[in-house]
């Protein structure tokens, strides 16, 4: 087997104790956007699904329309702290 690089999600940027909500913020982009989250070769299901769902509040809810090419890519950046909500 050739050498392969393991790194963990903090070699990465994300602290081991923040990869369940970044999974979970995965999960909820891929559902908003329309995209299947499922990956048939792990899961066994017949074709890709979009898992969860989007409940409304009290108004209506409109979400965007599917994206026509799902993303490729995913890149976690800092956030300024001046930015981030009190």
């Amino acid at each position: 087997m050739p050498a392969v690089r393991v790194l963990t999600t903090g070699d990465l940027g994300v602290p081991a104790q923040a990869k369940e909500a970044v999974a979970f913020a995965v999960l909820g982009f891929l559902s908003w956007n329309g995209l299947p989250s499922s990956v048939t070769a792990a899961t066994g299901a017949r074709h890709p699904a979009i898992l969860g769902s989007i409940q409304p509040g009290a108004g209506p809810l409109v979400l965007p329309e599917p994206v026509a090419v799902p993303p490729r890519y995913l890149t976690i950046c800092e956030v300024n702290e001046t930015l981030a909500p009190a």
